[in-house]
């Protein structure tokens, strides 16, 4: 009898709210007289109150503390679970890297998979084969750096962890860029929500001086290339020299681009960068220095042209070789000679802000005048020492 009065002390009710939903209330009084009148949304959470309240009236102290809730018994199954699997941090603190991090997407999709695609997408575009090839490579590093994952679960941490890695500025800058391109593709494809690399800081590159070579470094590097393997590197010096060509450019043109007798070379716009034609207007020098191999169709670059080209640089003393060196050459000992930003700009394919920017100053005038008289089979002069 006495347990039946305890219980009798708090009592459940279900209850209809104005606004149709259905909860339980509890009520009763409390020792010190204070009226209790609660409500909740299951029964689970009123018992539980319930029962609560019956142990504090009757001063008994639970070895499990009861506590009202109205998480159903699956969700506290599920939370226990959760306290035992996230260690030392609190709740608050998953949840609230869980909301920072955690991207909702329409389609899931694995990382390697959306690289393939990517690529094919942009192969589709009729992108040119370097390109691919560089958008490829820096994709398949966050791959392989992150194998299992797909796309949607790539944090902007996992993304600045891998700019970050390398040690140039400028290597650094171009991932960014490609992985911004291919987030950004990403998202459009619905594989994520928004782009992870949008949060991290861009990269600014102090862009240094370009590096150019001498008159003598010039004479040296010409006189190897014309002696080793009867030229078959001095077109490919010639025309990035006294051209100012591009490498990736000269990869792509042939004797046909060339006109001896007009001093022309036509990029047209599926060799030229950015795919804007231009005609380059070859020297004097120059077209001396190519009329033999064009007569031969010596090949612009052969088969085995890199390990050619390295063995001429070996013989000409040139280990160094810093990027573009033969074009920024050209383009500087343009802009002393003629005067002309502009000119030079449209000769080269740059714009005549790059060209004041980068190239004015370089070259004396009168280091530009020897340049452009350089002929084939001239006698290298020793320079004296500074």
């Amino acid at each position: 009898m006495k347990a039946e009065s305890i219980q009798a002390r708090f009592k459940i009710f279900p209850f209809v709210l104005p606004s149709g939903a259905e909860v339980f209330r509890v009520t009763g009084v409390k020792r010190n007289k204070e009226q209790v009148r609660e409500r909740f949304k299951s029964l689970e959470a009123a018992t539980a109150r319930q029962q609560e309240l019956e142990a504090e009236f009757i001063g008994m102290q639970p070895v499990t503390r009861l506590a009202a809730t109205d998480l159903t018994a699956e969700q506290l199954k599920q939370s226990e679970s959760a306290f035992l699997r996230i260690g030392d941090h609190t709740l608050s603190f998953v949840v609230d890297f869980f909301l920072k991090n955690y991207r909702a997407t329409a389609i899931e999709m694995s990382l390697a998979d959306a690289r393939e695609q990517f690529i094919a997408a942009k192969t589709q575009a009729n992108k040119r084969p370097r390109t691919i090839g560089d958008l490829d490579a820096r994709i398949g590093q966050l791959v392989k750096a992150h194998p299992l994952k797909k796309v949607h679960e790539i944090t902007t941490d996992d993304v600045a962890a891998l700019i970050n890695k390398p040690d140039g500025m400028q290597t650094r800058k171009n991932l960014r860029t490609v992985l911004s391109t291919f987030f950004t593709w990403c998202v459009a494809k619905k594989f994520c929500p928004a782009s992870p690399v949008a949060s991290v800081e861009k990269i600014t590159v102090d862009n240094p001086e370009p590096e150019i070579l001498t008159i003598g470094d010039c004479r040296k590097l010409l006189e190897s290339a014309k002696d080793y393997k009867d030229g078959v590197c001095l077109p490919y010096v010639a025309l990035g020299t006294f051209c100012a060509i591009r490498p990736a450019e000269l990869a792509r043109i042939s004797w046909d681009d060339i006109d001896l007798e007009e001093k022309t070379v036509t990029l047209s716009a599926k060799i030229a960068k950015m795919r804007k034609k231009r005609i380059v207007e070859i020297s004097d020098n120059a077209v001396e220095l190519l009329l033999p191999h064009a007569i031969k169709k010596t090949p612009i670059q052969g088969s085995n042209w890199r390990k050619d080209f390295e063995k001429v640089r070996e013989l000409a003393g040139l280990s160094a070789w810093p990027q573009d060196v033969m074009r920024h050459t050209g383009i500087s000992h343009h802009l002393a000679i003629h005067q002309n930003e502009g000119k030079t700009a449209a000769w080269a394919g740059n714009s005549p802000n790059v060209i004041q920017k980068h190239y004015k100053g370089l070259v004396k005038a009168t280091d530009a005048k020897d340049f452009w008289q350089i002929k084939p089979g001239e006698k290298i002069v020793k320079l004296k020492a500074a």
